[in-house]
């Protein structure tokens, strides 16, 4: 087997386990990363579901999908950004940094245009995904 086997890929996970929750005993701040996305991602089901836009989803009944592709491109961008931010903040604490969530939130700013096309791509590929399921 390549590196070691099947064992070593065990230890290697056991590892890096253990180097993540020590990046989480340092910073539990980076804790609110995942829990700013659901938060965004709520507010978002809530005002796309209050303002009427998944009211009517049905072709049959002249409703469009347009609006389930703007939500999960929305929800996919929300994702992508935080997910961001948390391994960017990740990062500077393994490199010896003391981030915080400003930091996190400042440097995945700085690369928007590359969450936007990959939210993109994510959202093209999730949608391929359920048509040839048959979604």
């Amino acid at each position: 087997m390549i590196h070691g086997g099947f064992f070593n890929k065990i230890s290697n996970t056991f590892k890096m386990m253990k180097s993540c929750l020590d990046v989480l005993k340092k910073d539990r701040e980076l804790l609110f990363f995942p829990l700013f996305t659901a938060i965004s991602v709520g507010l978002l089901l809530l005002v796309m579901y209050s303002g009427g836009y998944l009211d009517n989803l049905d072709p049959e009944q002249g409703g469009s999908q347009f609006p389930i592709v703007i939500l999960l491109f929305a929800a996919n961008f929300i994702i992508v950004f935080f997910n961001s931010a948390l391994v960017s903040a990740a990062l500077e604490r393994l490199r010896g940094g003391d981030p915080n969530v400003k930091s996190g939130l400042s440097h995945a700013a700085k690369h928007i245009h590359h969450i936007f096309f990959w939210s993109i791509i994510v959202t093209i590929v999730a949608i391929l995904i359920a048509a040839i399921r048959g979604d």
